[in-house]
């Protein structure tokens, strides 16, 4: 049977600071219908909103031997321990003996690297592009300053858009493909390179991520590619729709949506633009609406002071987004549903209250 402990406490072989401890303030939400929020998750949210000051842990990079990578990242060690910040997430962890079988079969699918560090960049949701922005990529940042550009990165197997978004974001770190290792779990590791969590989602957000993406911007904003999509660019009023296929999809979409557009907003789904076509048109917005979703992700590209209004179900705690908007010093909104049975299922957002809402604050 598996035991957790923390990687600081692990049989780790080196330990590197790559970032320091920090500690930020943060201002409530402001909430168009905080009656509606499901009550164990309204005692939830009060607790984590109004705590004005809030700490961010230091990061570190700690060099693993012989150990298992399995589903979503778990790291299992040597000495029968898991690496307890890879599994926060993950449901039914009272079920980690399924992780047994996956180190018995993980004995021949070994990698190992000796002329570069390699170092694990997949967690719980790493097929989700919010996730691999925010959660990510500032570890790769980190990493690529830490090692001098001589790093190797282990991620597991993707397929489609998001291998294609992941390998863009890379190169634009000057990570090449040839600097990329993608795996099949459960994996064998001679030795890894575990970097601890930058946000520890959805609680917290260092500071350290508003920086980073300053200078990703920066480096987006630049080529002929760049000045077309800007030329003549208006601020935009935007509608994100989640995808279909999606979770949490908003049953009356069209009904807000042709609400909005009478009003002037675009209708926008992120899946369908490419990474710069995002990044312009989040960062040329003047308000930003739409489902709590990976799509919204891309407020990190918004203007300071730009309005988000996030449609949310009345279960689900989206500390997420709020701290992320915080962190880029947006004013948060929040309007939510009327009952949904779970943070996933499908949800309503009521006209009526909405259009006061919008007429409100807009």
């Amino acid at each position: 049977m598996f035991k957790f402990i923390d990687a600081m406490n692990s049989n780790y072989e080196t330990c590197f600071p790559m970032l320091e401890y920090s500690s930020y303030r943060i201002s409530p939400p402001i909430y168009s219908n905080y009656s509606m929020i499901a009550e164990d998750i309204a005692a939830y949210v009060r607790s984590a909103h109004y705590e004005n000051i809030r700490s961010a842990n230091a990061v570190y990079a700690y060099k693993l031997a012989f150990c298992t990578v399995v589903d979503s990242g778990v790291i299992l060690t040597r000495d029968n321990y898991v690496i307890s910040e890879t599994v926060h997430g993950i449901p039914n962890l009272a079920l980690k003996e399924q992780y047994q079988n996956k180190l018995d079969s993980a004995v021949g699918n070994s990698h190992s690297t000796r002329e570069s560090p390699l170092i694990l960049v997949s967690k719980i949701g790493y097929k989700n592009y919010g996730h691999w922005l925010v959660e990510m990529l500032p570890k790769v940042y980190l990493a690529e300053s830490f090692f001098n550009g001589k790093a190797k990165y282990a991620l597991i197997e993707l397929d489609g858009g998001m291998k294609e978004v992941v390998l863009t974001t890379l190169k634009m770190l000057g990570v090449n493909e040839n600097r990329v290792i993608f795996f099949h779990t459960p994996a064998c590791f001679t030795n890894l390179i575990y970097i601890s969590p930058v946000s520890h989602h959805p609680i917290k957000t260092h500071p350290f991520i508003a920086e980073f993406f300053r200078g990703f911007k920066s480096r987006l904003m630049v080529g002929k590619k760049y000045a077309n999509l800007v030329k003549n660019k208006v601020d935009e009023k935007i509608f994100v729709i989640r995808g279909r296929g999606s979770n949490r999809q908003l049953e009356n979409e069209s009904v807000i949506a042709e609400f909005l557009s009478s009003r002037g907003f675009r209708i926008v789904s992120p899946g369908d633009l490419t990474l710069l076509e995002q990044v312009v048109l989040f960062g040329s917005a003047k308000v930003v609406v739409g489902v709590s979703g990976a799509g919204m992700t891309n407020i990190v590209f918004c203007k300071p002071q730009t309005n988000v209004i996030f449609l949310v179900p009345s279960s689900m705690p989206n500390l997420f987004f709020h701290n992320l908007a915080n962190a880029f010093l947006l004013n948060y909104i929040e309007c939510r549903s009327t009952e949904s049975k779970s943070m996933y299922a499908d949800f309503n957002i009521d006209l009526e209250h909405f259009s006061s809402l919008f007429e409100t604050l807009l």
